[in-house]
C-alpha cells in the first residue's frame, strides 16, 4: 500500500499525522510525501520524526515540486510516484488509527475489491464526532449519492486500487484545489468492479487547522467546486 501525503504549511500538525502512519500495524507500506514548496519546516519535521522509525526509512520518498502547484497536483505527483497495489491518501493535518491499513487491506483482499470505504471522526481539540458514511453496494447508486451530496466523494477515507488511476488515466485537475476529490472519486467508482465498506472509523479529520482548504469558502473555492462539476458533467455525458 502506498500512502500519499501532500505537504504544505502543516508544521503544527504533521508530527502527529506521520507518527500515526509510521506506527501502522501493516508492514508492507510505501510513504510518499509531496513537498509542494512548503514555506515552513514541515519537511524537516518529517526527516526528524523518521529517525524514530528506522524500519520505515527505506519506504519513504520525499518528492519536491519546483514551484507551488496546489493540492490536486500534489496528489497527482504522489500517484505518479506510487508503486503499491493500493493507494491511500492522507492529509498531513489529519491522523489515523494504527490498524487502519491492516483492516482496509484485509477487507480488500477478502472481497477482491477495487475500493474500500471507511467511516471517520470529525476531530476538534479534545472532542470527536463519529461520522458514518452513506454507501450503496450498487456503484451507480453510490455515484448518484455523491453527486447529490448524500455521500462524501473524499479520497482520504478510501483505499483505492492504483490500477483504477493508471489504467483509466484518472487524475485530479490541477487548479481544482477545493473539492478536487469530487472531480476524481466518482470516476474511480465508475470503473471499479467492486466497492465495499468497513463500518469503522479510522481517520481523525482535524477541524482546528484554520489554514486548510476546507476552512475558507472563497470565490476561488466556489469556482473550483463549479469546475469539478463541469469535469464530471463532461465525463458522464460522453
Amino acid at each position: 500500500v502506498s500512502i500519499i501525503v501532500p505537504v504544505y504549511n502543516v508544521s503544527k500538525f504533521i508530527e502527529k499525522s506521520i507518527r500515526s502512519l509510521f506506527e501502522q500495524t501493516f508492514s508492507n507500506l510505501e510513504f510518499i510525501f509531496v513537498d509542494d514548496c512548503t514555506p515552513d519546516d514541515s519537511v524537516s519535521i518529517i526527516k526528524s520524526v523518521l529517525e524514530d522509525y528506522p524500519h520505515r526509512k527505506n519506504a519513504v520518498k520525499i518528492v519536491k515540486h519546483e514551484i507551488n502547484k496546489g493540492l490536486a497536483a500534489a496528489r497527482n505527483t504522489g500517484i505518479q510516484n506510487a508503486t503499491g497495489l493500493y493507494i491511500m491518501h492522507i492529509d498531513s493535518d489529519d491522523y489515523v488509527e494504527k490498524d487502519m491499513i491492516s483492516v482496509l487491506f484485509e477487507k480488500a483482499k477478502e472481497e477482491n475489491a477495487d475500493l474500500v470505504i471507511c467511516d471517520f471522526y470529525l476531530q476538534w481539540q479534545g472532542i470527536q464526532k463519529y461520522v458514518k458514511q452513506n454507501y450503496s453496494t450498487d456503484k451507480i447508486s453510490f455515484i448518484s449519492m455523491m453527486l447529490r451530496g448524500e455521500a462524501l466523494p473524499t479520497v482520504w477515507n478510501k483505499l483505492i486500487k492504483r490500477d483504477l488511476y493508471t489504467k483509466n488515466k484518472i487524475s485530479a485537475v490541477p487548479g481544482i484545489n477545493y473539492a478536487e476529490d469530487l472531480s476524481v472519486v466518482p470516476k474511480l467508482c465508475y470503473y471499479a468492479t467492486k466497492i465495499v465498506k468497513v463500518d469503522k472509523a479510522f481517520i481523525h479529520y482535524v477541524q482546528y487547522n484554520t489554514t486548510s482548504y476546507t476552512k475558507g469558502l472563497s470565490e476561488k473555492s466556489l469556482k473550483s467546486l463549479l469546475n469539478a462539476y463541469e469535469v464530471l458533467t463532461q465525463f458522464f455525458s460522453t
